[in-house]
């Protein structure tokens, strides 16, 4: 197992926004997140890359507990993540964020694989949003993480470029884990094996992508909600 999680909890007064989560990902594999508004999906997401503690339970990442570990730690162990708003250096350009980024993998070959050479000598702030994205995406790579947190990376875009940022996830490296949250569940069922889905903070089911519409506790609090999230 790369990522596993046990009994996880998250509580902010009193309220449990993610509570009692148990599930294990394994090395290579791609997992959709999803649930509706307030489900807490991406308090999931902060919790695991460390940018808050969890309040219960226990992780573990590649067989070391992470459950009191820094986000900085648990970057440089190999988890990786992008957020539903871009964070990156806008002032700089391209080049200097993958420099930035780049301990992990030779940035030539993040270049390549994400198709950046005209964007190099660029500063993000001119870019559009969804080659900020992909840029986002591109320096998460080249950290060298091998557990990819995408929030959203399809979140504010036009048909076209999701298509872009969809074949980015879906070429990348086998070894490469990803877990994602997206609300187009026609994309995200296209790019993961499985599916989590999250309601009310709780884990309502774990089941492979084929058969996640179908499952009797999703089709009650997302797909039935008549929300898209």
């Amino acid at each position: 197992m790369t990522l596993t999680l046990t009994g996880v909890g998250r509580e902010y007064g009193g309220l449990r926004a993610i509570d009692d989560v148990t599930f294990e990902v394994r090395s290579g594999e791609r997992v959709g997140v999803i649930g509706p508004n307030g489900a807490g999906k991406t308090t999931l997401f902060r919790v695991i890359a460390g940018g808050e503690r969890a309040s219960s339970g226990n992780l573990r990442f590649n067989d070391r507990d992470i459950s009191r570990s820094p986000a900085r730690r648990r970057a440089r162990m190999g988890i990786g993540r992008t957020f539903q708003i871009t964070a990156l250096f806008t002032t700089l350009t391209v080049a200097e964020n993958l420099r930035l980024a780049a301990r992990g993998r030779p940035l030539d070959e993040v270049v390549e694989r994400f198709g950046l050479y005209d964007w190099l000598d660029t500063e993000v702030a001119d870019l559009g949003y969804g080659q900020q994205r992909m840029v986002e995406l591109a320096v998460t790579f080249a950290t060298g993480a091998s557990v990819l947190l995408l929030d959203e990376p399809a979140a504010g875009l036009g048909a076209a470029e999701r298509v872009t940022v969809s074949d980015a996830i879906r070429d990348l490296p086998d070894d490469v884990t990803v877990l994602l949250i997206e609300h187009d569940m026609d994309l995200v069922l296209g790019l993961v094996d499985r599916v989590l889905c999250l309601s009310n903070g709780k884990l309502v089911a774990d089941a492979p992508a084929g058969e996640i519409r179908s499952h009797a506790a999703v089709r009650e609090v997302y797909l039935g909600s008549g929300d898209d999230e």
